[in-house]
């Protein structure tokens, strides 16, 4: 199990990265008389592993910083409401204040992840999942940005809070899930 879990990590980084980057190369390459141009044909002049590998490597670091960046809002916005709402009305429904319902929640996954090896899998590849809806942040608002015809408006603004919402409470939901499998333990 760890041997895979290692890997999964890598491939956490890699698909977010490899989205954004295609992302950025639209958004950038539409830009005109940006230096991108110039970066874009010195890397598609280089033999065809090599551009594999610089891709794949600039990927994997942008997707790193996706990751990270990605984290804090929507892990904070997370945990003040929908978490906290959904946790409250779920089948195994918590009770308690904020600090009290988020302190349960982190309990019983850690007992999880120490208890049964299927619970702790079952709790694993949920948590997997969770990252990849998190880790969708900047890919979502990049391709809001695209789609928008790169115009900074109302319209933009107004589209990025509500999939910001919409993301967070998939979010919660998918951390709900992960506390119903979980509190099988």
């Amino acid at each position: 199990m760890r041997n895979w879990y290692g890997l999964s990590l890598y491939v956490e980084n890699l698909i977010p990265g490899l989205i954004t980057v295609s992302l950025l190369l639209v958004i950038f390459s539409a830009a005109e008389g940006s230096g991108t141009s110039i970066l874009l044909s010195e890397l598609f002049g280089m033999p065809n592993l090599w551009q594999g590998f610089v891709f794949l490597a600039v990927s994997y670091t942008i997707g790193a910083f996706v990751v990270l960046l990605s984290r804090f809002p929507v892990d904070y916005v997370s945990s003040l409401w929908p978490r906290l709402f959904l946790l409250k009305h779920s089948r195994r429904a918590l009770s308690g204040t904020r600090k009290e319902v988020n302190a349960q929640y982190s309990q019983a996954i850690s007992l999880a992840l120490a208890g049964p090896e299927l619970i702790a899998i079952e709790v694993l590849k949920r948590r997997e999942r969770g990252r990849i809806v998190r880790s969708s942040m900047v890919p979502l608002f990049l391709a809001i940005w695209i789609i928008s015809d790169r115009e900074l408006s109302l319209v933009f603004i107004i589209a990025v809070i509500i999939s910001f919402l919409c993301l967070v409470v998939i979010y919660a939901y998918g951390e709900v899930a992960i506390y119903q499998a979980a509190s099988k333990a």
